[in-house]
């Protein structure tokens, strides 16, 4: 009876063996997965690392800028309301106005008058226009003489090949 048991111990016995070598497998796979999925993480995390602080340099910097913007703001606020103020008191006194070491002088300003043919213009009365300020004519304006064109005995003689009219 006892031999008869023990073959079938035997094969419960590598059932369980080889049971637990499937597990082992298994498990070692699983820790590789992980640690490979472990190292890509901390790479990840170090380029996360070195984003963040070049972004904190970036906030620096643009902090450091801004100070230096707020502080050129005030100081050319401060000029404004010392030019504002000397224009005022020169203004109100009617002395010379200091402005920036040069003393100048109010003068009034007068708008220039402009020159020119008081009634409507050539164009609308449907002659041509005109450079000089001569009296509109109804014909038409002088061409130039090209070199295809040539004057001849009494008047204007086309050359060949030219397309004159």
């Amino acid at each position: 009876l006892e031999r008869l048991r023990e073959p079938r111990d035997d094969r419960h016995v590598k059932r369980k063996v080889s049971q637990l070598d499937k597990n082992l497998e298994q498990l070692t796979v699983m820790y590789h997965k992980l640690v490979a999925q472990n190292s890509g993480l901390k790479v990840e995390l170090a380029e996360v690392d070195k984003k963040i602080q070049r972004k904190d340099q970036r906030i620096g910097q643009l902090e450091r800028n801004l100070k230096e913007m707020k502080q050129k703001y005030e100081k050319l606020m401060q000029q404004c309301a010392n030019l504002t103020s000397a224009m005022d008191s020169s203004l109100g006194r009617g002395k010379p106005m200091d402005v920036g070491g040069q003393v100048q002088r109010h003068r009034n300003i007068i708008k220039p008058v402009k020159g020119g043919i008081a009634g409507p213009r050539p164009e609308a009365e449907g002659g041509y226009p005109t450079t000089d300020s001569s009296p509109v004519s109804d014909s038409p304006p002088r061409r130039r003489d090209s070199s295809r064109t040539r004057l001849a005995a009494g008047g204007l003689v086309r050359a060949p090949g030219s397309n004159f009219y």
